[in-house]
């Protein structure tokens, strides 16, 4: 640590200056006077200094301000300000890239493949670039017990009243049941190439990540879903994604997509009820095996 020599009190050898604030009995640093501790010449002050003497500057490094302060001084490199928006923004650019040059570029076996990673690694890698634990922000499974229970819950109410409207839209004359292997093979593919890697970015990170922005929010509970802003925001972001990934955003196919906002509220809601993604990523497979065997139903 260098030092800076300032006056000297008179009698005090002139080897070099004492550290400020050290006993006259104390140990000397290097090169001081070999005569050992002892009674010092006149002129010379046992009592301590206090910071504010003009006699003594203040060590290298430190400022007049932190010493009257009795503290160190400013940290030079204070840490980054959390930024939710610009992170959620930067991931959703990332991902959404990722997605479009898989079903562009790669073979029509592996776009699946790509996009699945797209979305489940670009979360994974901001909160591990960021520090946060995986688990704390939902990416585990926390009580297998209460996910099955909320997802069977859901289920039973959601799907029966989605089945009973959808056939009255289209139809249900000349609809027939597809049998239970379409549900079975449909539910198992979209589970693992949809609804989990969606449902690791927006319920695990882009949920979380804005709720972030309202610390302290209670949940309210809208026809029994408890409901914060971040499980709002984040089923917009969930919504606009369908419609950026259409092949006619701007159409009423595009507008159809911004229906998915009301079962990615639900998706939400389940992650804030049981704390972890299992739940609304098994909801959601369910909810998109049971549109794809309605749909198969009218072809025969």
């Amino acid at each position: 640590m260098e030092t800076v020599e300032g006056p000297r009190i008179s009698g005090e050898s002139s080897d070099g200056p004492r550290i400020r604030g050290e006993s006259s009995a104390g140990p000397r640093m290097s090169g001081e006077s070999p005569e050992g501790p002892g009674p010092r010449n006149s002129g010379a002050s046992d009592a301590p200094r206090s910071p504010g003497d003009a006699s003594e500057p203040p060590a290298t490094g430190e400022s007049s301000s932190s010493a009257r302060g009795g503290g160190g001084g400013a940290d030079p490199h204070p840490p980054a300000a959390d930024d939710p928006i610009s992170e959620v923004l930067l991931g959703w650019a990332i991902a959404v890239a990722g997605a479009w040059a898989s079903f562009r570029l790669l073979p029509e076996f592996a776009a699946p493949f790509g996009n699945a990673a797209a979305w489940a690694l670009v979360p994974v890698a901001l909160h591990v670039r960021a520090g946060r634990s995986l688990e704390a922000e939902g990416i585990a499974w926390k009580s297998p017990r209460r996910t099955l229970a909320a997802t069977f819950v859901c289920a039973a109410v959601v799907l029966p009243l989605f089945s009973a409207g959808f056939l009255a839209w289209f139809g249900a004359r000349d609809w027939r049941w597809p049998g239970a292997l379409i549900f079975i093979f449909t539910f198992i593919g979209q589970l693992f190439f949809a609804a989990i890697p969606e449902e690791c970015f927006f319920r695990g990170f882009v949920q979380p990540r804005l709720g972030a922005l309202f610390p302290g929010e209670r949940p309210r509970r809208i026809l029994l879903l408890p409901l914060t802003r971040g499980v709002v925001l984040g089923a917009a972001l969930f919504a606009l994604t369908h419609v950026a990934f259409e092949a006619n955003p701007v159409s009423l196919a595009g507008a159809g997509r911004l229906l998915t906002f009301f079962p990615g509220l639900v998706f939400g809601a389940l992650r804030q009820a049981t704390g972890d993604i299992v739940a609304p990523a098994l909801f959601h497979a369910l909810c998109n095996a049971t549109l794809v065997t309605l749909q198969r139903g009218y072809v025969h």
